[in-house]
């Protein structure tokens, strides 16, 4: 097979990928935030798929999300805090520029105290130092999109292969 048709292929591969991964975070119920009402949408700006590159080891492309751009990227593929399989345990998280945190007390309904010193809401607002945040579940989007495609891909590389050598007049079966 051409280098070429190759490089082609890859880079159709690799759109696909894209195409599909972005159709799944859409579709997906992903919770919004100050900065991503969408809950998603940072995601999609953070997604980068790169030309395909040629090396000693073959062919490949890359397909980036910077985690800078989409923060919450890698909590949504694996879960956070008590939901992550690898460090399941709360998040501390603190105030930046003050020394209490101020949350009305109608953003929280269905409020617990996750160890939160027993915080109590005073006149319809929580004052806190800290927060244990329980983290967030996992809502995979990058796995299941290789895993859906995953036929699509080896089909479409195997055609092309063929048609690659076909094309420049040889006989290959491709099975």
């Amino acid at each position: 097979m051409d280098s070429s048709d190759l490089l082609v292929s890859i880079a159709e591969v690799g759109k696909l990928f894209y195409q599909t991964m972005l159709s799944r975070l859409d579709s997906g119920n992903y919770p919004p935030s100050a900065d991503d009402p969408r809950g998603f949408s940072s995601i999609q700006k953070a997604t980068s798929v790169r030309s395909p590159m040629r090396d000693a080891n073959g062919v490949s492309i890359e397909i980036v999300i910077s985690l800078g751009l989409a923060p919450y990227a890698r909590a949504y593929e694996w879960g956070s805090g008590v939901h992550s399989e690898k460090n399941p345990e709360t998040i501390t998280i603190r105030p930046r520029n003050a020394p209490e945190m101020v949350f009305p007390e109608g953003d929280w309904p269905g409020w617990q105290d996750w160890g939160t010193a027993g915080a109590v809401p005073y006149k319809g607002f929580f004052f806190l130092t800290h927060v244990e945040h329980p983290g967030v579940d996992a809502k995979p989007y990058i796995e299941p999109t290789i895993e859906e495609i995953h036929d699509q891909v080896r089909k479409k590389l195997a055609h092309d292969f063929k048609v690659s050598w076909l094309k420049d007049g040889k006989m290959v079966e491709v099975v």
